[in-house]
């Protein structure tokens, strides 16, 4: 039984690699518009996936753009 839950963890761990590396920088962009995910965690995901720096700095500046409006408004 215990093998069988690494198993499907390992399954769910690749399963999220290959969608972030595939469309990765919308994960990024939508989080960093969201304030309810914390940013380091998802910076900490991400920088345990094969989405590129370029990617995810690119993503990471145009989802900070609302956030960082609504704050000096």
């Amino acid at each position: 039984h215990m093998a069988f839950c690494q198993v499907a963890q390992v399954t769910k761990i690749s399963a999220v690699d290959r969608a972030i590396e595939k469309d990765g920088w919308k994960v990024i962009l939508v989080s960093r518009i969201s304030p309810v995910l914390p940013h380091s965690l998802v910076s900490y995901i991400a920088g345990i996936t094969q989405i590129s720096c370029m990617r995810f700095t690119l993503a990471s500046f145009v989802g900070f753009i609302p956030i960082s409006f609504g704050y000096s408004y």
